[in-house]
């Protein structure tokens, strides 16, 4: 049993909240960001946020990724839908 609610209110309370809190962190050091600034564009204020530098994988990442793709069963895509087809009938 997942223990849920029977109605979406005290989930959309508890998300509300989270990003109530979240937006009001972000306020508070926005001017101290040196990767996001405010720019005006045609008179309107536009985000404008520096590109990320890419992060190498870990080896362990790469090493679970060749073994997840040599688990997953070779099949065309064709094939793929007519199984489906089979099993929903759609």
């Amino acid at each position: 049993m997942l223990d849920l609610p029977t109605t979406a209110e005290p989930a959309l309370v508890k998300l509300t909240n989270q990003l109530d809190e979240s937006c009001r962190r972000v306020a508070e050091r926005f001017t101290s960001n040196p990767g996001a600034r405010i720019d005006q564009v045609n008179g309107k204020d536009r985000l404008v946020v520096r590109c990320l530098d890419k992060l190498d994988d870990p080896a362990s990442l790469v090493e679970a990724r060749k073994r997840v793709h040599e688990l997953l069963p070779r099949a065309e895509i064709t094939d793929a839908i007519l199984e489906i087809n089979g099993f929903t009938g759609l």
